[in-house]
C-alpha cells in the first residue's frame, strides 16, 4: 500500500499592533514566518509525497521567523491533531536555532490504510507558557490520502508473462495432461538426434529442456531433419504416441533415390519419455493389429520396418487418390521423376485429431507436392489407408480449385500465399459450433512471411475453404514485414486450458530468436485465441479464429494455475466522461478482448471486428465494473500504429466500495518505455521511428479490495490528431 501527503499551510499570526498594546517595554515580540520541510519531503511542501505503509520518512525542517530574537531563541516544535495512523519520532534537542532561522528533524512513520485521509500538524511556537516571549506560531498541517504502488517485483510472475523468456523451441505441440498430473508438455523440433520437452503448470513458465527420445540409443545412428513431434494419449494403451519425422542414412539396398522425411511413431508410458520407436514387424513393439505386411524385397532397407505407413498399403492408396482427382503428375512425381517402384513418400508435421463429439481418429501430415492430408485411423498405429484424402493445396482456395487450375481453367489464387514460398505444412484441427478450423502454416520457416492460415468445413476429412483476408484467413503472422517485432511465426498448435472454470484456447507456435534471421534459432511463443462472429463472403454468419498475437512484450496472465487472471470484459462498461472521440469510434473498443496487432494483412476484417477506441484530445473515461472486484494490475494496450501511439495515461484513480463507503485510491502516472515499446533505428545522427511493439502497453500494479471502477485520462501527444486505444485490461479476480 503506498500513501500520498498533501500539504496545507495554516498559518496564525497576532499583528503586531495588537501585541504591543498588550504588553509592557520587558516584554518581547516575534513571528515564526515560514517552515520549510526538506530530506526526504524536498519539493513536497504543499504538494504530494507518496510513502508505503511501514516506509520511515527522515524529514529535515527549516524555520524562518522575524522579530526579537530572545523570544525566537525559546521557541518549541510540537505535533498535534496526529492521526494514529502515524509514528512521530521528534529529538528536542534536533532543534538548532542561529538568529533568525532555525532548523529540526522528525522521523514520520505510516502504520495503516483504514481511512482514506488522516492528519498531522507540525508548528513551531512560543517555548515558554502563556506564550510569556510573544512569539506568533506557525502550523504546517498535512493530509494523507491512500494510493497503490505499482510495479511490485515480487508479483512479476503471477500477474505478467512474456514471449521473449520462453524456451528455444521449434515447430511446438503443446500437451495438454492436466488430467493425468496436473501439468502441461511442450514437445517440438530440438535437435538432430531426439526430442527435448518441457514440463509447465501455468503455460508460462517452463522448466526441463530434457531429452524424451534419442535415436543413437536405440541403435539408429546417422538420422537427420529430425522434425517436429507431436503427442496424443491413448486411453487403451494407457501409452503417449509420438508422432515424428526424420531422414535415415542412405543403405545400399532397396530404392534409395528419395528417402526423406519419413512418418515415424514412439511410445512411452510417461510424456517425459522415454520414447521408443515402434517397430511395426514386432508384435509386442506394434500390436498384432498393426503388424505391416509391406513386400520386404521392395523395401529391404532396415529403417523399413519403423515407418508409420506400410509403403505397399500407403502408395497404393496415394495413387487412387491421384487417380481421383485427375492429378498424377502432381501426387506421384518428385524431383521431376515418376515414382519409382520401392520409393518412400515422404510425410512432415504428422498430427492427430480425436473428434470430441464422435471419437474418431485422424491424423493428418504434410506431403508432397506442398499438401496437406489426412487418413481416419483405426486405432492411434493403424490407419484406414481408403480414407486418405487432400485436405489443402498451397497457393489455392479449394483442392477443387487446384484441380481446375491443374486442368487448365483461370483459378482465383488465395493472394496472400502469393507471398511467400509455395507450401502448406504443420496442419493442426480444431471444432467449433459444429465446424471443423483447420489450420496450418504456409511460406518457408526462414521467411519473415512465414505464417498461419485458416480454412473452414463441415466435416474433417474436408472440403475445406481457406477464409480469405475479409475473414481474417491469415490468422497469424508477421502483417507483411510491416511487424518490426516479430518474424517468421509459425508451425503451431492449440491447447485448451482451464482459468477459473472457463476454457480458453491459446495458440503456441515458434517465432525467430533474432527479427529477419532464422539462422539465429526459433523459440516457443503463446497467445491468447478469440472465436469473433463475422459475415462471410457469402454474407451469412461464421466465427472465426482471431488471435491477440503475435506478441514480444509484457502481457497479463494467462491465468491458468493462478490467483489473478484478466476479467471478464463482459463483466464491466466503459464510458467516456469528458474528452472527443474520433467519428464513428466507441469506448466499447477497449473492453471487447479483442487486439489489434495487423495494420496490412486482413485490414478489412481488422477495420470492421478488431477496432481500436480512438480519440482526438485528452480523453477521461470511467471503467464500471458489474460487481466489485479484488483488483491487481492494469494494462493499457498501445495503438498498433505507429502514427496512432500514445505516450502517457495519467489520473488514474481505483474507486472502492466497502460497506456503503466509497474511497478513491490513485496510481502514479504511466509513461511510454520507448525502449520497450518502440522500434528505432539511429540513422545520421537522427532517431528514426520504424514501428511500436505490436502488443505493448503501458501496465501498472496495484492490490486492493472492492474496486468499483477505475478512472483514467488518456493524453493525445502534442503534434497528433487522434491516438488508438485498442484494449484496456484488469488483472485481479471477483472480490468475495
Amino acid at each position: 500500500m503506498t500513501l500520498i501527503l498533501s500539504m496545507h499551510l495554516i498559518v496564525n499570526v497576532v499583528p503586531a499592533q495588537e501585541v504591543s498594546a498588550m504588553g509592557t517595554e520587558e516584554q518581547t515580540y516575534a513571528e515564526v514566518n515560514n517552515i520549510s520541510l526538506e530530506g526526504d519531503f524536498q519539493g513536497f511542501n504543499s504538494g504530494v509525497r507518496k510513502a508505503r505503509i511501514g516506509e520511515k520518512f527522515k524529514v529535515h525542517a527549516k524555520v524562518n521567523f522575524s522579530g526579537d530574537e530572545d523570544a525566537i531563541r525559546d521557541a518549541a516544535v510540537s505535533f498535534h491533531d496526529t492521526d494514529h495512523a502515524f509514528d512521530i519520532n521528534y529529538d528536542r534537542d534536533s532543534l538548532s536555532i542561529q538568529g533568525r532561522q532555525g532548523e529540526f528533524d522528525f522521523e514520520l512513520i505510516v502504520k495503516s490504510d483504514e481511512k482514506p485521509a488522516y492528519l498531522f500538524s507540525v508548528s513551531v511556537s512560543d517555548g515558554l507558557p502563556d506564550n510569556t516571549n510573544h512569539l506568533s506560531p506557525y502550523s504546517q498541517t498535512q493530509t494523507i490520502y491512500t494510493e497503490i504502488p505499482s510495479d511490485d517485483s515480487e508479483s512479476e510472475k503471477d500477474l505478467w508473462r512474456d514471449n521473449e523468456d520462453m524456451p528455444e523451441l521449434a515447430d511446438p505441440m503443446i500437451l495438454n495432461n492436466v488430467k493425468r498430473d496436473g501439468k502441461y508438455y511442450a514437445y517440438g523440433t530440438t535437435s538432430s538426434v531426439g526430442f527435448n520437452y518441457y514440463v509447465s503448470k501455468d503455460l508460462e513458465n517452463w522448466t526441463g529442456g530434457e531429452e524424451c527420445l534419442n535415436f543413437a540409443s536405440q541403435g539408429k545412428k546417422g538420422w537427420t531433419m529430425v522434425w517436429a513431434p507431436e503427442v496424443v494419449y491413448d486411453k487403451d494403451l494407457e501409452k503417449y504416441i509420438m508422432y515424428f519425422s526424420a531422414t535415415p542414412p542412405k543403405e545400399d539396398v532397396g530404392t534409395d533415390e528419395y528417402v526423406a522425411q519419413l512418418p515415424l511413431a514412439a511410445t512411452s508410458d510417461s510424456p517425459a519419455g522415454p520414447f521408443t520407436l515402434v517397430d511395426f514387424l514386432d508384435e509386442a513393439s506394434c500390436g498384432s493389429e498393426n503388424i505391416h505386411t509391406y513386400d520386404q524385397k521392395l523395401y529391404p532397407q532396415t529403417y523399413s520396418r519403423n515407418v508409420l505407413f506400410d509403403m505397399d498399403e500407403y502408395v497404393s492408396t496415394v495413387k487412387r487418390e491421384a487417380a481421383r482427382l485427375n492429378l498424377e503428375e502432381d501426387l506421384l512425381y518428385f524431383d521431376g521423376k515418376y515414382l519409382p517402384e520401392g520409393q518412400f513418400i515422404r510425410n512432415i508435421d504428422l498430427s492427430p485429431y480425436e473428434d470430441p463429439d464422435t471419437g474418431k481418429k485422424y491424423l493428418m501430415s504434410s506431403a508432397t507436392p506442398n499438401c496437406n492430408v489426412i487418413m481416419e485411423m483405426e486405432n492411434w498405429l493403424k490407419p484406414k489407408y481408403e480414407t486418405y484424402t487432400v485436405l489443402s493445396h498451397a497457393s489455392y482456395y479449394t483442392v477443387e480449385d487446384w484441380v481446375a487450375a491443374s486442368n487448365g481453367e483461370e483459378i482465383e489464387k488465395f493472394e496472400y500465399e502469393l507471398n511467400a514460398n509455395e507450401c502448406n505444412e504443420g496442419p493442426f484441427m480444431i471444432k467449433h459450433n459444429g465446424l471443423y478450423y483447420l489450420s496450418f502454416s504456409m511460406g518457408s520457416y526462414t521467411q519473415n512471411a512465414y505464417s498461419v492460415i485458416q480454412a473452414v468445413a463441415e466435416s474433417p476429412m474436408g472440403p475445406f475453404r481457406k477464409l480469405d483476408q475479409s475473414e481474417n484467413g491469415p490468422l497469424l503472422n508477421a502483417d507483411l514485414g510491416e511487424n518490426k517485432s516479430v518474424s517468421g511465426p509459425g508451425h503451431h498448435s492449440f491447447v485448451i486450458a482451464d482459468v477459473g472454470g472457463e476454457e480458453k484456447l491459446f495458440i503456441a507456435y515458434h517465432a525467430h530468436n533474432q527479427y529477419g534471421n532464422a539462422n539465429a534459432g526459433r523459440h516457443l511463443q503463446l497467445d491468447e485465441c478469440r472465436w469473433v462472429t463475422i459475415k462471410d463472403k457469402n454474407n451469412e454468419d461464421l466465427d472465426v479464429l482471431h488471435v491477440n498475437g503475435p506478441t514480444k512484450s509484457k502481457q497479463p496472465t494467462f491465468g491458468v494455475n493462478k490467483e489473478y487472471t484478466v476479467l471478464n470484459p463482459n463483466r464491466m462498461s466503459l464510458q467516456l466522461e469528458k474528452g472527443q472521440l474520433a467519428e464513428n469510434s466507441s469506448p466499447d473498443y477497449m473492453t471487447d478482448g479483442l487486439l489489434s496487432i495487423n495494420n496490412k494483412v486482413s485490414k478489412r476484417f481488422n477495420d470492421q471486428y478488431i477496432r481500436e477506441t480512438l480519440i482526438t484530445q485528452d480523453s477521461t473515461f470511467l471503467l464500471s465494473m458489474n460487481e466489485p472486484v479484488k483488483a491487481r494490475g492494469i494494462m493499457f494496450y498501445n495503438s498498433s500504429d505507429k502514427d496512432r501511439y500514445f505516450e502517457t495515461v495519467t489520473n488514474i484513480e481505483l474507486i472502492c466500495e466497502d460497506n456503503s463507503v466509497t474511497r478513491t485510491f490513485t496510481i502514479p502516472d504511466l509513461e511510454i518505455d520507448e525502449k520497450t515499446d518502440l522500434v528505432q533505428e539511429k540513422k545520421d545522427g537522427e532517431t528514426i521511428l520504424l514501428d511500436v511493439v505490436r502488443g505493448a502497453g503501458l501496465r501498472a500494479e496495484f492490490n486492493t479490495e472492492n474496486v468499483k471502477a477505475i478512472r483514467f485520462t488518456v493524453n493525445v501527444p502534442e503534434g497528433k490528431s487522434v491516438i488508438g486505444i485498442p484494449e484496456v485490461s484488469i488483472l485481479g479476480k471477483e472480490s468475495i
